[in-house]
């Protein structure tokens, strides 16, 4: 990671030893990332169903209802 010293307003570059550690970082959070091991709870539909349109369209105006239900009630309570 690149650094500004605040008093003197130097501008220092790291080693190439904390650059490879950040490639090796990077690297292995996406491999974590593509393999799905962050915890994020799976997605509505898998990925299959997206190329359905009445599944996606069925998806599309359930959230448009919970969205005009929220803006209603926040009318109402506002």
């Amino acid at each position: 990671m690149n650094t500004v010293n605040e008093t003197t307003g130097e501008f220092s570059v790291p080693e190439n030893n904390s650059v490879d550690s950040e490639n090796t970082e990077h690297q292995e959070w996406s491999k974590s990332v593509s393999e799905g091991q962050l915890g994020f709870p799976s997605p509505l539909l898998p990925r299959s169903a997206w190329q359905n349109q009445q599944a996606f369209l069925r998806v599309l105006i359930k959230a448009k209802q919970a969205l005009d239900m929220a803006e209603i009630t926040a009318t109402l309570w506002g």
